[in-house]
């Protein structure tokens, strides 16, 4: 289960939004919510592709209303409500005609469920991917900043052997934030 924070964070969405949608789509996200301790709202792992898809309706201008019929009338496969389907039958013990249907739909459920695990899934595995990336770049450019210093201090070196005198003022590199810059007095 998950945090309104923590779905913000997936889906790239301020946390306010999270909640207008939560309250504005109550009908559609109820599945997907429970109460935690202190009446706190935790989210199942399930609800990230919806919110995945609500962003990409939001990030091309659309409204709330606009978001909640799209996401209606779309393929995007939402779970239903299990308390209600299976009502008769935990209370009973027995399915009449009605709940027969019912616990088909609940079958079916279960399987959009791993579908929608699966989305949740390879949502993640892309986020870990795009991480990595970033990782790798800021690993390179502080490498080529690395080389880029030791350039310099080997220039440094270089300067005072040939100096004859032993008195050197340092300046900061205003970029990197360490001693770089040498100015050397010739006595």
């Amino acid at each position: 289960m998950h945090t309104i924070q923590e779905i913000a964070k997936f889906s790239s969405l301020k946390d306010n939004f999270v909640r207008r949608c939560i309250r504005d789509m109550n009908d559609i996200l109820n599945p997907y919510i429970e109460r935690g301790e202190k009446n706190k709202l935790l989210l199942a792992p399930e609800i990230i592709p919806i919110f995945d898809y609500i962003k990409q309706d939001k990030d091309k201008g659309l409204s709330l209303p606009t978001i909640k019929n799209n996401l209606l009338n779309s393929d995007f496969k939402l779970k239903k409500d299990r308390k209600t389907i299976c009502q008769t039958t935990c209370l009973t013990g027995k399915p009449n005609d009605k709940d027969n249907n019912s616990i088909l739909q609940v079958n079916n459920q279960d399987s959009e469920q791993a579908n929608n695990n699966n989305q949740v899934i390879a949502l993640l595995e892309k986020q870990i991917e795009d991480l990595k990336a970033q990782i790798e770049k800021q690993a390179d450019d502080f490498k080529n900043q690395l080389n880029q210093k030791d350039q310099q201090i080997h220039q440094l070196h270089v300067l005072l052997k040939e100096s004859k005198t032993s008195t050197i003022d340092y300046k900061p590199d205003e970029n990197l934030g360490v001693f770089s810059k040498v100015l050397v007095k010739f006595g």
